[in-house]
């Protein structure tokens, strides 16, 4: 779907100072009054479990409802999560309410229920940058805890995923693959991160083993034995570890698809369990592998998101978009600015296979502190980015409608961190219904890009970013983009107006910094 804009140009001037690193600008906090802060379309298979968690800001205790709440659902009025089964197929516009003893707010959402899930990118939480091989129970139940307490739940952050390292070996039965000791409860543990309206996620690969080295979905023998071409257990870091860390995957001959396929019983397992969302990691991600699991998925009394990683290529974008959820076009990121930009520059390919289902992965968020990847993590340290580069980086995210997915250390997480990812209005530019991921102007020879996004409302999301290594001064003519004639102007990160305009906006950016407006009737 393509979209048009005029804007006629003028001579008025407005100019905005950037924030540096040393005058941050962090999000208003939330007020007093509440505020609900939820998605505004969500999609549920029919017959398939249904967790919603209203989220919501202010002051005291918030008590919620939910007008036209079709039948088979309810909603708690204490903690607002929203639980039942929907059988009918069909939209049910809702309204989401939640109120204190000064006010009330409310939000429209429609429920679509069908074929389609995933119909905004998700945002959420990932174990591998800040616990990688040392990942366990009592740290992702500390993770959803943290949620709560920092009230990350409350802006619609909701998916703690488990990703490589968590697994044992094949027994029961069918062989279904089964976790190490450090998760003696993986049922108990999805429960638990229900019970705060939250999804839960995991980790696997069609290969014989994971990139760290775990038991992978397929093996050379029907019996599940992994231990024939295993590591010897002494000198394995972990008793389930049968390549060693990376790169033992590739030392052993282990990044392959084995002759038997046991993700079929480990997509049921993983559905009793109660997951909704299942990263699976191996390259090239072929057409073939990527099928056979969505069917594996789909033959599930359960709604799962399907992520495919990692570093997807272009010629397989069509079927990827047909068979999973999310595709990661990128090697592992690193908290570097160069990454970042190398990143952004190939997301823009990718523009016509995006839309609701179906989401580019640029990966994860390189903000707040993490460990070393492919280690037993005891300790995290801050991000490299400056301040400005993480403005950028959630910026950029945002605007090309990718998954918000954090992978820090929340026991650590600073004011600063905290207002990046609690920014209500940035979180509605990446959540936007409409579901489309942002075009671009490359100017001034590559060191200020202009992103340009459309909203479901008629309005406009505009990122203008300083590539370059010192502070640039940029006039953005508004009839680059065919819009309006009269429009308003808001600071989308400092949640302020800007007034009434039918001019050019000059602004003054900071080296990696950003300036993120929105533009509207």
């Amino acid at each position: 779907m393509k979209y048009f804009f005029s804007f006629v140009v003028g001579f008025f001037f407005i100019t905005i100072q950037a924030q540096n690193n040393d005058q941050r600008i962090l999000t208003p906090k939330a007020g007093k009054l509440p505020k609900v802060n939820a998605v505004r379309v969500f999609g549920v298979r029919p017959n398939s479990e249904f967790i919603y968690k209203i989220p919501a800001t202010g002051e005291g205790q918030l008590v919620y409802a939910v007008d036209n709440l079709p039948e088979g659902l309810s909603v708690n009025a204490k903690n607002g999560v929203i639980t039942g089964f929907l059988k009918k197929k069909g939209d049910f516009k809702i309204i989401l309410k939640a109120s204190n003893k000064l006010g009330s707010d409310k939000r429209e959402m429609i429920i679509k229920v069908g074929d389609k899930i995933c119909l905004t990118p998700p945002i959420g939480w990932n174990s591998w940058y800040s616990w990688s091989e040392s990942v366990a129970d009592d740290k992702i139940r500390k993770t959803a805890q943290a949620f709560e307490k920092l009230g990350l739940i409350n802006y619609g952050w909701n998916y703690i995923n488990i990703d490589d390292c968590w697994q044992g070996k094949r027994e029961g039965k069918d062989l279904a693959l089964q976790p190490n000791e450090r998760f003696p409860d993986m049922q108990g543990l999805s429960n638990y991160i229900h019970s705060f309206g939250m999804k839960i996620g995991i980790y696997t690969t069609p290969w014989v083993s994971s990139y760290a080295g775990f038991t992978g979905g397929t093996c050379d023998n029907a019996e599940g034995n992994y231990d024939v071409f295993a590591i010897p257990l002494e000198n394995r870091k972990q008793l389930n570890q049968i390549a060693g860390s990376y790169p033992g995957v590739h030392r052993k001959n282990l990044s392959r698809i084995g002759e038997y396929w046991f993700l079929d019983v480990d997509a049921k397992q993983m559905a009793d369990w109660g997951f909704d969302f299942v990263k699976v990691d191996w390259k090239p991600n072929d057409i073939k592998t990527t099928k056979r699991f969505h069917d594996d998925l789909v033959n599930q009394n359960r709604d799962i998101v399907f992520s495919v990683s990692n570093n997807a290529p272009i010629t397989n974008a069509e079927g990827l978009a047909t068979y999973s959820n999310l595709w990661r076009t990128t090697t592992d990121i690193e908290d570097k600015w160069e990454k970042i930009l190398s990143i952004v520059d190939t997301q823009f390919e990718w523009r016509p296979y995006v839309g609701p289902g179906h989401w580019s992965d640029p990966d994860m968020l390189q903000i707040g502190s993490f460990g070393t990847p492919n280690s037993f993590v005891k300790k995290t340290v801050p991000s490299k980015l400056t301040a400005d580069e993480q403005y950028s980086q959630v910026s950029f995210w945002a605007l090309q409608a990718a998954p918000l997915i954090i992978s820090c250390n929340l026991d650590e997480m600073d004011d600063f961190t905290l207002s990046l990812i609690t920014n209500n209005e940035v979180i509605d530019i990446d959540q936007d219904p409409l579901g489309v991921s942002a075009d671009k102007f490359w100017l001034k020879s590559n060191e200020i890009r202009v992103m340009y996004k459309a909203l479901y409302d008629g309005s406009m999301a505009v990122g203008v970013f300083n590539t370059s290594e010192s502070e640039k001064e940029y006039t953005l003519n508004l009839n680059e983009f065919h819009f309006l004639k009269k429009y308003k102007i808001r600071d989308v990160w400092r949640q302020k107006d800007l007034g009434e305009f039918t001019d050019t906006i000059k602004v003054m950016i900071k080296s990696h910094g950003v300036i993120l407006l929105k533009l509207s009737k």
